[in-house]
């Protein structure tokens, strides 16, 4: 995590924003049209940090069953992603504003259906973060990392970095028909598609199993925020968790985090929530639960939080 307070004017300063939710929640989607905006706005040097590109190869991934047959687990939160590797690329980024020489993404090659937002929407954003940027202290680099992933806030490591939180959200049922249209690229660059009964037997469990702990009653598709424990009641947790990580500074920087953010999955600090809400062909919005909101107004709220940090 950057502040300006942490950064010296000869460094860049590196804002990290989380952009966490289910798998087809509009979070990656999210993050590409902050990015157009951020570009828009004369910024090279910010970019997006796909949680994607820390999964383990295919044949390292844990197995669960999918009806009689086993497959291998995209989706869980113990095992689909090497939090570690993850953590260690963020804190190379927050000193250095560049991914390590040695990290590949390839989840740049997967193809996101277009959700379009208003032109005038980009142009104001764009404007505003024009100046903002030029606002402050012109000796310092500015770089907003925009990372994103189903499993953003499972691991506290992770966590404890991330300057702004969002969380995408909207029902299983569009999900799951959003999922359905979607091929994956691996790290193997290797095409995957979800065979049948895979979501409902493996990806929708998974995603309840990695977010019930933030959630009022456990409810992830309506329940509100629960509130994080203090510092100190999260501190006293932290041996329980020892177990899941490795030894020595591994084990040393997840107690640490666990101490500071709580334990894997649960409540997290500062979350801002946006809810998708979907239009008819008449335009009109169909009420459902919740914070809703359409893409666009997605947009405008993560762009207002995030100027804040300027």
């Amino acid at each position: 995590m950057s502040t300006g307070a942490e950064s010296s004017s000869s460094s860049p300063r590196v804002i990290f924003v989380g952009l966490g939710g289910g798998s087809c929640s509009g979070k990656t989607t999210l993050a590409k049209h902050i990015l157009k905006i951020l570009k828009d706005a004369g910024d090279e040097d910010s970019f997006i940090l796909h949680q994607d590109d820390f999964a383990p190869r295919e044949q390292d991934l844990p197995l669960a069953w999918n009806g009689d047959e086993q497959v291998r687990d995209w989706d869980t939160p113990h095992g689909s992603i090497d939090f570690a590797k993850m953590y260690d690329a963020l804190r190379y980024i927050s000193k250095h504003a560049v991914t390590p020489p040695e990290f590949n993404s390839h989840d740049k090659l997967n193809v996101l259906p277009n959700v379009a937002v208003p032109p005038e929407l980009y142009s104001r954003w764009a404007s505003r973060f024009k100046e903002a940027i030029g606002a402050g202290d012109k000796s310092q680099k500015i770089v907003i990392v925009l990372v994103d992933g189903f499993l953003t806030y499972f691991d506290p490591r992770v966590r404890a970095e991330l300057d702004v939180r969002f969380f995408t959200r909207c029902s299983r049922q569009i999900m799951k028909s959003r999922r359905a249209k979607r091929s994956y690229i691996t790290a193997e660059e290797n095409l995957w598609s979800d065979p049948p009964g895979y979501y409902d037997n493996i990806v929708w469990p998974a995603y309840v199993l990695a977010h019930k702990g933030m959630f009022e009653n456990e409810d992830v598709e309506k329940g509100a925020l629960l509130q994080p424990q203090p510092p100190e009641t999260s501190a006293s947790q932290s041996n329980s968790n020892r177990s899941a990580s490795g030894n020595g500074e591994a084990e040393s920087s997840l107690s640490e985090a666990v101490a500071k953010e709580g334990p894997p999955g649960g409540p997290v600090r500062g979350l801002i929530i946006l809810d998708e809400r979907h239009e008819d062909n008449n335009g009109s919005s169909a009420e459902i639960p919740g914070q809703a909101v359409t893409m666009a107004e997605m947009v405008d709220r993560a762009c207002s939080e995030i100027i804040k940090r300027l």
